[in-house]
């Protein structure tokens, strides 16, 4: 199901580039990230509970030791959380491989095929997301990756999608930004991109639905979203 937004955004520009988040939106990563961190969480002594970590979703490493800090003192070894959870993820990824979610590669064939320059902003560091993304058989699909640690702020701050459409060259305007989470919403709406939320986790809530333009099930719907934004400009 397609639902759109009550937000009017501005339909002046066709959409030349589309903007992917990566875990949540291309990859399901996000239920293994927190099954595996509450894991390596609870040997160290400690609860992460869901609630906690759906507050970090979409947020840089950097920004998530913040939270986690504040929730369990400063005394908490981030660090060793990370590097445990990281290290029983790529054990996953060499055992079952990326899990890729429904309807990429018909959006990224689709995009290619349309001549729709695509990217990934993603809040994962560079050492990890384009490892992932190349076990993923999706990097020869993209023409940009830019992660967490190459921008000054993260989500839900717009620096990173306004990086990844300087590296498209293509006006903010000119993109849409495809988004799992709160905090990547805010960030495409911050870019003045157009947001488009394909929920995992987390649903839109009423202070976000307002801001979506529009909202899927799963990537393959997004196609015909950009058919007919699209469908004015080339006829």
């Amino acid at each position: 199901m397609i639902r759109k937004g009550k937000m009017l955004m501005s339909k002046a520009n066709p959409i030349k580039g589309v903007i992917f988040d990566m875990d949540g939106l291309l990859l399901d990563t996000e239920r293994l990230t927190f099954d595996l961190c509450s894991r390596a969480a609870e040997q160290m002594g400690f609860t992460l509970s869901m609630e906690l970590f759906k507050t970090t979703v979409g947020l840089r490493s950097l920004d998530t030791r913040k939270i986690y800090e504040k929730e369990f003192g400063e005394g908490f070894d981030y660090d060793r959380l990370r590097e445990q959870n990281l290290a029983w993820f790529w054990e996953y990824i060499k055992e079952k491989g990326a899990p890729v979610k429904k309807g990429v590669f018909e959006l990224l064939s689709f995009l290619k095929d349309n001549e729709i320059k695509s990217a990934v902003a993603t809040s994962t560091s560079s050492a990890t997301a384009p490892r992932i993304l190349e076990k993923a058989g999706i990097t020869v699909y993209v023409d940009a990756v830019v992660c967490g640690d190459m921008v000054k702020r993260g989500k839900p701050e717009p620096d990173i999608f306004l990086e990844a459409a300087r590296r498209l060259k293509l006006p903010p305007e000119q993109c849409m930004g495809l988004e799992d989470s709160i905090n990547g919403i805010l960030s495409v709406h911050k870019a003045g991109m157009l947001p488009v939320m394909v929920p995992d986790l987390l649903p839109p809530t009423e202070e976000i639905f307002p801001l979506l333009y529009a909202q899927a099930e799963d990537l393959e719907q997004v196609i015909p979203i950009i058919k007919k934004h699209n469908v004015r400009f080339y006829q």
